[in-house]
Protein backbone atom coordinates (compact mmCIF):
# COMPACT_ATOMS: atom_id res chain seq x y z
CA UNK A 1 0.00 0.00 0.00
CA UNK A 2 0.96 3.14 -0.67
CA UNK A 3 0.51 6.36 0.79
CA UNK A 4 0.30 9.73 -0.87
CA UNK A 5 -0.69 13.37 0.74
CA UNK A 6 0.15 15.41 -2.53
CA UNK A 7 -2.08 14.26 -4.77
CA UNK A 8 0.34 12.31 -6.83
CA UNK A 9 1.66 8.60 -6.62
CA UNK A 10 4.69 7.80 -8.14
CA UNK A 11 4.75 4.35 -9.69
CA UNK A 12 7.31 2.16 -10.68
CA UNK A 13 7.26 -1.01 -13.27
CA UNK A 14 9.58 -3.13 -15.01
CA UNK A 15 10.60 -2.96 -18.29
CA UNK A 16 8.00 -3.46 -20.61
CA UNK A 17 8.71 -5.52 -23.88
CA UNK A 18 8.95 -3.87 -27.34
CA UNK A 19 6.22 -2.11 -28.86
CA UNK A 20 4.44 -2.14 -25.51
CA UNK A 21 3.13 0.29 -23.16
CA UNK A 22 1.33 0.29 -19.92
CA UNK A 23 -2.83 1.19 -19.29
CA UNK A 24 -3.59 1.86 -15.71
CA UNK A 25 -6.93 1.72 -14.34
CA UNK A 26 -8.33 3.07 -11.39
CA UNK A 27 -11.09 1.91 -8.95
CA UNK A 28 -12.52 2.20 -5.45
CA UNK A 29 -12.64 -1.71 -5.31
CA UNK A 30 -11.07 -3.97 -6.86
CA UNK A 31 -12.39 -5.18 -9.98
CA UNK A 32 -12.91 -8.85 -10.06
CA UNK A 33 -10.28 -10.92 -12.15
CA UNK A 34 -7.09 -12.20 -11.79
CA UNK A 35 -3.28 -11.38 -12.68
CA UNK A 36 -2.41 -12.61 -15.73
CA UNK A 37 -5.53 -11.91 -17.97
CA UNK A 38 -5.49 -11.07 -20.49
CA UNK A 39 -8.80 -8.71 -22.01
CA UNK A 40 -9.37 -6.35 -25.08
CA UNK A 41 -8.50 -2.99 -24.41
CA UNK A 42 -11.90 -1.63 -24.19
CA UNK A 43 -12.38 -4.52 -22.19
CA UNK A 44 -9.49 -3.79 -19.62
CA UNK A 45 -10.82 0.61 -19.68
CA UNK A 46 -14.65 -1.04 -18.61
CA UNK A 47 -13.42 -1.95 -15.36
CA UNK A 48 -13.12 1.80 -14.10
CA UNK A 49 -11.21 4.97 -14.03
CA UNK A 50 -8.40 5.60 -16.69
CA UNK A 51 -5.50 7.08 -15.07
CA UNK A 52 -3.06 6.65 -17.88
CA UNK A 53 -2.52 5.14 -20.89
CA UNK A 54 -0.04 4.89 -23.69
CA UNK A 55 3.19 4.76 -21.04
CA UNK A 56 6.23 3.89 -21.71
CA UNK A 57 9.63 3.80 -19.50
CA UNK A 58 9.75 2.38 -16.07
CA UNK A 59 8.44 5.57 -13.83
CA UNK A 60 5.84 7.81 -13.75
CA UNK A 61 3.96 10.33 -11.22
CA UNK A 62 0.08 9.87 -11.89
CA UNK A 63 -1.95 12.49 -10.27
CA UNK A 64 -5.51 10.75 -8.64
CA UNK A 65 -8.02 12.13 -6.52
CA UNK A 66 -8.53 12.54 -2.97
CA UNK A 67 -9.58 8.88 -1.77
CA UNK A 68 -8.48 5.36 -1.44
CA UNK A 69 -7.68 3.40 -4.68
CA UNK A 70 -7.61 0.19 -6.22
CA UNK A 71 -4.81 0.81 -9.70
CA UNK A 72 -4.92 -2.27 -12.09
CA UNK A 73 -1.90 -1.68 -14.70
CA UNK A 74 -2.09 -3.42 -18.09
CA UNK A 75 0.08 -4.05 -20.47
CA UNK A 76 -1.05 -3.35 -23.65
CA UNK A 77 -0.18 -4.13 -27.13
CA UNK A 78 -2.35 -3.90 -30.21
CA UNK A 79 -6.03 -4.05 -28.93
CA UNK A 80 -4.54 -7.10 -26.50
CA UNK A 81 -4.27 -5.75 -22.74
CA UNK A 82 -2.75 -8.19 -20.04
CA UNK A 83 -3.18 -7.61 -16.23
CA UNK A 84 -1.22 -7.45 -13.92
CA UNK A 85 -0.51 -7.17 -10.05
CA UNK A 86 -2.84 -4.46 -8.25
CA UNK A 87 -1.34 -2.12 -5.84
CA UNK A 88 -3.66 -0.05 -3.40
CA UNK A 89 -3.12 3.75 -2.59
CA UNK A 90 -4.34 6.09 0.10
CA UNK A 91 -5.02 9.89 -1.43
CA UNK A 92 -5.02 12.36 1.00
CA UNK A 93 -4.25 15.90 -0.75
CA UNK A 94 -4.33 18.89 2.09
CA UNK A 95 -6.74 21.88 1.27
CA UNK A 96 -5.09 24.47 -0.06
CA UNK A 97 -4.98 28.67 -0.26
CA UNK A 98 -6.65 28.95 3.07
CA UNK A 99 -7.62 32.36 3.70
CA UNK A 100 -9.28 33.87 6.66
CA UNK A 101 -10.71 37.11 7.24
CA UNK A 102 -11.98 39.21 9.79
CA UNK A 103 -14.59 41.97 10.03
CA UNK A 104 -15.34 42.77 13.58
CA UNK A 105 -16.76 39.45 15.31
CA UNK A 106 -17.52 37.63 12.27
CA UNK A 107 -14.69 35.83 10.67
CA UNK A 108 -14.76 33.90 7.35
CA UNK A 109 -12.74 30.86 6.44
CA UNK A 110 -12.07 30.10 2.32
CA UNK A 111 -9.85 27.47 0.82
CA UNK A 112 -9.84 25.35 -2.27
CA UNK A 113 -11.33 21.57 -2.18
CA UNK A 114 -8.94 19.21 -3.83
CA UNK A 115 -10.42 17.27 -6.68
CA UNK A 116 -12.53 14.41 -5.06
CA UNK A 117 -12.22 15.40 -1.34
CA UNK A 118 -15.99 15.80 -0.13
CA UNK A 119 -15.74 16.32 4.06
CA UNK A 120 -13.08 18.84 5.49
CA UNK A 121 -12.54 18.64 9.56
CA UNK A 122 -12.13 22.40 11.12
CA UNK A 123 -10.80 22.76 14.60
CA UNK A 124 -10.96 26.02 16.32
CA UNK A 125 -8.13 26.49 19.08
CA UNK A 126 -8.71 29.56 21.89
CA UNK A 127 -7.90 29.86 25.31
CA UNK A 128 -7.04 26.12 25.71
CA UNK A 129 -10.21 24.72 24.65
CA UNK A 130 -10.57 22.94 20.39
CA UNK A 131 -13.96 22.90 19.11
CA UNK A 132 -14.16 20.33 16.37
CA UNK A 133 -16.95 20.95 13.30
CA UNK A 134 -17.03 18.80 10.08
CA UNK A 135 -18.15 20.37 6.17
CA UNK A 136 -19.17 19.15 3.37
CA UNK A 137 -18.20 20.05 0.12
CA UNK A 138 -21.74 20.77 -0.64
CA UNK A 139 -21.88 22.94 2.34
CA UNK A 140 -19.24 24.88 1.76
CA UNK A 141 -20.21 25.63 -2.07
CA UNK A 142 -23.44 27.39 -0.93
CA UNK A 143 -21.85 30.10 -0.08
CA UNK A 144 -17.67 29.48 -0.80
CA UNK A 145 -16.66 30.03 2.91
CA UNK A 146 -17.87 28.93 6.31
CA UNK A 147 -18.32 31.45 9.17
CA UNK A 148 -17.40 31.73 12.53
CA UNK A 149 -18.76 34.22 15.30
CA UNK A 150 -16.31 35.26 17.88
CA UNK A 151 -14.30 37.53 19.27
CA UNK A 152 -11.09 35.76 20.78
CA UNK A 153 -8.04 35.24 18.77
CA UNK A 154 -7.32 31.33 17.71
CA UNK A 155 -5.72 29.09 15.33
CA UNK A 156 -7.75 27.04 12.50
CA UNK A 157 -6.78 23.93 11.93
CA UNK A 158 -8.63 22.22 8.98
CA UNK A 159 -7.98 18.81 7.90
CA UNK A 160 -9.44 17.00 4.68
CA UNK A 161 -11.22 13.58 5.72
CA UNK A 162 -11.85 10.32 3.38
CA UNK A 163 -13.97 7.53 4.59
CA UNK A 164 -13.74 4.36 3.51
CA UNK A 165 -16.10 2.08 5.31
CA UNK A 166 -14.96 1.59 8.91
CA UNK A 167 -11.24 3.38 7.47
CA UNK A 168 -10.41 7.01 7.81
CA UNK A 169 -7.81 8.96 5.67
CA UNK A 170 -7.13 12.15 6.67
CA UNK A 171 -5.03 14.55 5.21
CA UNK A 172 -1.85 16.86 6.12
CA UNK A 173 -3.46 19.78 8.45
CA UNK A 174 -3.18 23.23 7.41
CA UNK A 175 -3.21 25.94 10.31
CA UNK A 176 -4.03 29.41 10.34
CA UNK A 177 -3.96 32.22 12.49
CA UNK A 178 -7.19 34.52 13.42
CA UNK A 179 -6.69 37.75 15.04
CA UNK A 180 -8.57 38.86 18.21
CA UNK A 181 -11.38 41.63 17.30
CA UNK A 182 -10.14 44.87 17.14
CA UNK A 183 -12.57 47.61 18.91
CA UNK A 184 -14.69 49.28 16.57
CA UNK A 185 -14.75 52.99 17.11
CA UNK A 186 -17.99 55.71 15.57
CA UNK A 187 -18.44 59.23 16.37
CA UNK A 188 -21.38 60.85 16.34
CA UNK A 189 -21.51 64.80 15.27
CA UNK A 190 -24.09 67.01 17.41
CA UNK A 191 -24.55 70.95 17.28
CA UNK A 192 -23.55 72.78 20.35
CA UNK A 193 -26.14 75.29 22.14
CA UNK A 194 -26.49 78.64 21.88
CA UNK A 195 -25.04 80.71 25.22
CA UNK A 196 -25.11 84.38 24.95
CA UNK A 197 -21.79 85.56 26.22
CA UNK A 198 -20.00 82.69 24.32
CA UNK A 199 -18.26 82.29 20.85
CA UNK A 200 -20.33 82.41 17.55
CA UNK A 201 -22.25 78.91 18.51
CA UNK A 202 -22.47 78.22 14.78
CA UNK A 203 -18.50 77.65 14.70
CA UNK A 204 -18.56 74.59 17.37
CA UNK A 205 -19.77 71.03 16.78
CA UNK A 206 -19.85 68.59 19.92
CA UNK A 207 -18.16 65.19 18.78
CA UNK A 208 -18.77 62.23 20.96
CA UNK A 209 -16.72 58.72 20.01
CA UNK A 210 -17.93 55.45 21.31
CA UNK A 211 -16.62 51.42 21.08
CA UNK A 212 -18.29 48.34 21.12
CA UNK A 213 -15.18 46.54 23.28
CA UNK A 214 -12.76 48.22 26.02
CA UNK A 215 -9.90 50.02 24.61
CA UNK A 216 -6.70 51.65 26.45
CA UNK A 217 -4.29 54.40 25.40
CA UNK A 218 -5.25 54.88 21.99
CA UNK A 219 -4.45 58.34 20.16
CA UNK A 220 -7.71 60.26 18.20
CA UNK A 221 -7.81 62.79 15.99
CA UNK A 222 -10.41 64.40 14.39
CA UNK A 223 -10.40 66.62 11.25
CA UNK A 224 -11.97 68.55 8.44
CA UNK A 225 -12.22 66.47 5.07
CA UNK A 226 -13.01 67.85 1.88
CA UNK A 227 -13.78 64.76 -0.37
CA UNK A 228 -12.09 65.02 -3.85
CA UNK A 229 -9.97 67.88 -2.95
CA UNK A 230 -6.22 68.61 -3.12
CA UNK A 231 -6.64 70.40 -0.09
CA UNK A 232 -5.32 68.89 2.97
CA UNK A 233 -6.96 67.74 5.97
CA UNK A 234 -7.10 70.11 8.70
CA UNK A 235 -6.62 68.82 12.49
CA UNK A 236 -9.51 70.23 14.67
CA UNK A 237 -8.27 68.64 18.26
CA UNK A 238 -5.83 65.42 18.85
CA UNK A 239 -6.46 63.46 22.16
CA UNK A 240 -3.88 61.22 23.43
CA UNK A 241 -4.06 58.61 26.02
CA UNK A 242 -7.69 57.45 25.50
CA UNK A 243 -9.79 54.81 27.15
CA UNK A 244 -13.14 54.07 26.31
CA UNK A 245 -15.82 51.75 27.85
CA UNK A 246 -18.31 50.11 25.65
CA UNK A 247 -20.92 52.58 24.93
CA UNK A 248 -19.86 54.97 27.03
CA UNK A 249 -19.61 58.22 25.10
CA UNK A 250 -16.19 60.37 25.46
CA UNK A 251 -17.33 63.69 24.44
CA UNK A 252 -15.43 66.29 22.84
CA UNK A 253 -16.12 69.68 21.25
CA UNK A 254 -14.54 71.21 18.17
CA UNK A 255 -14.08 75.15 16.98
CA UNK A 256 -15.11 74.52 12.75
CA UNK A 257 -12.76 76.20 10.19
CA UNK A 258 -13.63 79.39 9.00
CA UNK A 259 -15.85 78.76 5.25
CA UNK A 260 -12.71 80.78 3.74
CA UNK A 261 -10.08 77.68 4.73
CA UNK A 262 -11.94 75.30 2.75
CA UNK A 263 -12.67 75.15 -0.35
CA UNK A 264 -15.68 73.25 -1.01
CA UNK A 265 -18.02 71.50 1.68
CA UNK A 266 -15.88 69.58 3.95
CA UNK A 267 -16.94 66.73 6.55
CA UNK A 268 -15.80 66.02 10.19
CA UNK A 269 -14.41 62.62 10.44
CA UNK A 270 -12.15 60.85 12.99
CA UNK A 271 -9.19 58.54 12.76
CA UNK A 272 -7.33 56.78 15.65
CA UNK A 273 -4.24 54.44 16.41
CA UNK A 274 -2.61 52.35 19.13
CA UNK A 275 0.52 50.94 19.41
CA UNK A 276 -0.46 48.09 16.70
CA UNK A 277 -1.08 50.69 14.72
CA UNK A 278 -4.35 51.91 12.83
CA UNK A 279 -7.60 51.23 14.80
CA UNK A 280 -11.03 50.27 12.61
CA UNK A 281 -13.33 53.45 12.77
CA UNK A 282 -16.97 52.72 11.32
CA UNK A 283 -17.44 56.02 9.44
CA UNK A 284 -20.63 54.23 7.90
CA UNK A 285 -22.63 54.04 10.91
CA UNK A 286 -21.19 57.31 12.40
CA UNK A 287 -23.20 60.05 12.39
CA UNK A 288 -20.83 62.27 10.39
CA UNK A 289 -22.65 64.62 8.19
CA UNK A 290 -21.33 67.56 6.00
CA UNK A 291 -20.56 71.20 6.60
CA UNK A 292 -21.64 73.83 4.44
Amino acid sequence: REVSDRGEVELRWDELPDNTTLLLIGSTAEPSGDGGEILLVEEAEALGEVVASGLAGTARLVELPAGRWTIVPFAVSGSRAVRGKAMHVDVGPPITSLEVIRTGPDVSVSWIWPKGLKLARIIWHANGAAVSSDVTHHEFQRHGSISFTRREAASIEITGVIQNGLDVITSKPVVAQVPEQPPTLTYNIYGVRRYFGLLPWRGWRRVVITTDLPCTCFRAEIYAHCPGSRQPDIILTVMNRLELIPHQGHEVTVILPRREEMDRPYYITFKACNANGPMRVDSFSSGGREIP
